[in-house]
C-alpha cells in the first residue's frame, strides 16, 4: 500500500458519493434547488478532514508491516520517504521486532540523521519522531 494507491481509494469514495448525490437529485429530492455542487464540496471537505485525522501515512505503515509479517515483501526504501507522521509507528516496530536484521532494516527507514530546527519543531509530527528517533537512534 502506497500513499498514491491510498488517496486514489479515497478519490473512488468521493465520486461514488458524488454519483450518489446525482442520482437523488435525479430522483427528485431537492430539485427545486441547486445543491449537487455544494455536496459534493462538503463531501470533499468531510474526505479532507476525515484523512487529515486518521494519519494516513501511519495506516500505510500498519498495513505494509503486517503484510511483511504475514510474508510479504516489504519496501523498506518507500517506508523512508513517508514524512514524519510515519515515523512513531517505524518506532514500534523496531521495538517489537526480534530479527537483528530486519530492526538494522528498519533503523535505515527510520532516518535517524534527520533532523529539523527552528519553527517546523512546533509540529506534532515532527516532535513526536524527533522524540522516536532520540529514542532509538541512540542505541
Amino acid at each position: 500500500l502506497t500513499m498514491l494507491r491510498l488517496w486514489v481509494v479515497g478519490a473512488a469514495l468521493w465520486m461514488g458519493v458524488v454519483l450518489l448525490l446525482t442520482a437523488a437529485r435525479n430522483a427528485g429530492i431537492g430539485s427545486d434547488r441547486q445543491w449537487l455542487v455544494a455536496g459534493a464540496g462538503l463531501a470533499a471537505a468531510v474526505l479532507l478532514m476525515v484523512a487529515n485525522g486518521s494519519n494516513p501515512e501511519a495506516f500505510v505503515v500498519r498495513h505494509n508491516l503486517e503484510r511483511a509479517n504475514r510474508g510479504a515483501e516489504l519496501d523498506l526504501g518507500y517506508l523512508a520517504t513517508l514524512s514524519d507522521d510515519a515515523v512513531p509507528v517505524v518506532a514500534d516496530a523496531i521495538d517489537a521486532e526480534g530479527d537483528p536484521i530486519r530492526r538494522k532494516e528498519l533503523l535505515l527507514a527510520l532516518g535517524c540523521g534527520e533532523r529539523r530546527a527552528g519553527v517546523t519543531t512546533l509540529n506534532l509530527a515532527v516532535w513526536r519522531a524527533s522524540a522516536s528517533r532520540d529514542d532509538l537512534c541512540g542505541r
